[in-house]
């Protein structure tokens, strides 16, 4: 018989039970680990809890009990004062404002027939000549009428902004048939072309225009009241000019019989003017540029803004049916006052810019007159953000 031999096996049922009471005594430590940390944990949470509620109660409780209590529609509704800078935000951003951005021409002539009788017959005048007397029309040595005095005026809702720009009367542009400046491209080509040379001055489209003879801005100042207007300088006449210093006498017969000079505005900061305004904005002497004549335009301007301002949309109307038959040409309607009656009254507490035309001033040189030369790309760059 062979020998049989006995192979031991392990047990796993034995071993498992051998190794039971050590796994079971670090699962002990571990659950009781846990369970300290666990109760550390709601400690800290809640010492931090009664910390959080007594803060907040308190807070809560000082706001309507304290020194600095408050009602509860202030609490409630919320107050946007800054803007991203931190700053307080400026009323004419805050203040609510309906109406539409205009951009406004306004033309003053030099048509006084009191002084020249040799204006070129208007229109309805022509209209009224003979035959005969029309056929030397185009003999005659006729004055025409130029436009002394221009100004554009945008108002802007969206910026919250008024911009009151003088552009000089001698200021040069090229036409189709030669150069002119625009006083004489009113002369002789009226307002509408007028109207489109400011525009390709500007880049802005002119919503607006009106024209008024320098002998009807009394008949303004009537309606809406004297005008405040700055004087920079000294401004004497002789009845037909009007100029900072009269020039000195010589001992021709011509010079003694010519009248003499007299003071008519002394300069000032600001006047309010009604009769004299036709000697503040016919005023030009070019010896020494156009500032002093760009200072008269925008005070004007702003002087006429201010006044409109402070009347009421019916006011407004009324004005303009006091104006409308004073105005030698205007684009202005009743329902265009109305449109623009907010706006107009938003005036006073806009932000308002004023500033001339920007270019280059050529004084006279022998028989070529004084004139300005444009800035166009200054001057468009200035009102891109307006369009």
């Amino acid at each position: 018989m062979k020998d049989k031999k006995l192979i031991k096996k392990d047990d796993p049922v034995a071993n498992r039970q051998q190794a039971s009471p050590e796994k079971s005594g670090a699962q002990i430590r571990n659950l009781r680990n846990f369970g300290i940390t666990l109760g550390i944990s709601f400690v800290i949470l809640g010492i931090v809890a009664v910390f959080a509620s007594r803060f907040v109660a308190n807070t809560v409780c000082g706001v309507f009990t304290g020194d600095g209590a408050k009602d509860l529609s202030e609490v409630l509704t919320p107050v946007e004062t800054t803007g991203a800078s931190g700053e307080e935000l400026d009323e004419r951003f805050t203040r609510e404002l309906t109406g539409s951005s205009f951009t406004w021409l306004m033309v003053v002539t030099d048509k006084r027939p009191s002084v020249y009788d040799n204006y070129f017959p208007e229109k309805d005048e022509i209209e009224d000549i003979d035959e005969e007397d029309a056929f030397g029309l185009l003999g005659k040595d006729y004055r025409y009428v130029g436009a002394a005095g221009i100004v554009l005026v945008h108002a802007n809702v969206d910026l919250r902004e008024y911009t009151v720009m003088a552009i000089p009367s001698i200021t040069r542009v090229e036409t189709g048939s030669g150069e002119y400046n625009l006083s004489e491209i009113y002369s002789y080509f009226g307002i509408d072309y007028l109207k489109a040379k400011v525009e390709g001055l500007t880049g802005m489209t002119v919503d607006q225009y009106t024209v008024l003879n320098c002998t009807d801005l009394v008949s303004l100042a009537n309606v809406i009241g004297g005008i405040d207007c700055k004087i920079p300088v000294d401004i004497y006449s002789n009845g037909s000019l009007y100029v900072s210093k009269p020039p000195e006498k010589s001992d021709t017969e011509e010079d003694k019989d010519a009248p003499a000079y007299e003071l008519e505005l002394e300069k000032s900061d600001v006047t309010k003017l009604s009769a004299k305004l036709e000697a503040a904005l016919l005023y030009h002497d070019y010896a020494d540029g156009v500032d002093d004549e760009m200072t008269i335009l925008q005070s004007f301007a702003q002087g006429v803004l201010k006044n409109l301002s402070k009347s009421s949309e019916s006011g407004l109307l009324t004005y303009y049916e006091g104006l409308k038959n004073k105005f030698r040409e205007s684009s202005l309607d009743q329902a265009v006052v109305k449109d623009a009656a907010e706006v107009v009254q938003a005036y006073s507490w806009l932000e308002v810019q004023t500033l001339a035309y920007p270019g280059r001033f050529v004084p006279a040189k022998g028989s070529q007159g004084a004139y300005f030369n444009p800035d166009v790309e200054g001057a468009v760059q200035y009102f891109y953000k307006y369009r």
